[in-house]
């Protein structure tokens, strides 16, 4: 039985996927440089606290790099870039999904999951090839028991961003450049992940960081695997990222329907 049959009408979202995946190989260097670039930004990142640590390699140092290291695997894979969408609605590209039978919303997050998926695998690639290194750091503070809490918490994660993104694109419907925005975005979303700093030196409280809907994509999840979480407070933290899917669904969906109304013309 082919995939097709099984699938039946949903098989469309698949084929959205490979049809993607195949045409971001086009840009194999490209990728491969932007995932070099990832990895020498957590070298970076990883040299600061080093000395910042007083260049020991004592045990809250190697928790802080396993922090960084896992951090940047797992954000790597939960990782896309649909606020780059908001490049297609400024130049009216946009108006071919919504001729298209099929959710607006779902056609974008398949889109960019397949576009995503190729530097998905060219960085995991990457760290595979420098895990005799890496893994060093990391065996003696990972909890290991975790990793089945950090599977649950992978949908959610890419939910999370795909709406926080697909918030930032939309956005291209109220104003005339968008890429100041996108960029910037970036950089704060960087932040608030604790993607730079970890967020415990920003945010102490434990119910605090829950509404920072940022802190799923990175910070969070480090907390499970690197067992600084309780059972309570692991559960608390899935279900609030569930919250967060329901509040951004909403949100995304309201977002859209007034751009759309707004930039509304004959034929449409």
């Amino acid at each position: 039985m082919s995939l097709q049959n099984i699938l039946g009408k949903n098989y469309k979202w698949w084929y959205c996927v490979k049809y993607y995946f195949k045409l971001r190989t086009a840009y194999r260097v490209d990728n491969f440089f932007f995932a070099l670039g990832n990895i020498m930004t957590l070298l970076g990142t990883v040299l600061i606290w080093f000395y910042a640590s007083g260049a020991e390699l004592n045990q809250d140092f190697r928790t802080k790099i396993s922090y960084f290291i896992l951090g940047t695997i797992y954000f790597g894979i939960v990782n896309m870039w649909p606020s780059f969408f908001g490049y297609n609605i400024r130049d009216g590209k946009h108006t071919i999904l919504l001729l298209r039978p099929g959710n607006f919303i779902v056609s974008v997050f398949f889109i960019y999951l397949g576009v995503a998926s190729f530097q998905m695998l060219v960085l995991m690639l990457l760290f595979l090839f420098s895990s005799p290194i890496w893994i060093l750091f990391v065996s003696s503070t990972v909890v290991w028991q975790n990793i089945f809490w950090l599977i649950l918490m992978w949908l959610p994660s890419i939910l999370i961003h795909f709406f926080l993104e697909f918030l930032v694109a939309m956005l291209a419907f109220f104003v005339t450049e968008i890429n100041g925005i996108i960029l910037n975005f970036d950089f704060l979303k960087s932040l608030l992940m604790g993607r730079l700093i970890p967020l415990t030196f920003i945010i102490s409280s434990f119910w605090i960081g829950l509404a920072n809907p940022f802190g799923f994509l990175f910070f969070q999840p480090m907390q499970i695997l690197l067992g600084k979480y309780d059972t309570n407070q692991i559960i608390i933290t899935l279900i609030s990222s569930l919250l967060w899917i329901v509040f951004l669904t909403i949100s995304s969906n309201y977002i859209l329907k007034i751009g759309l109304k707004k930039n509304e013309s004959v034929g449409l």
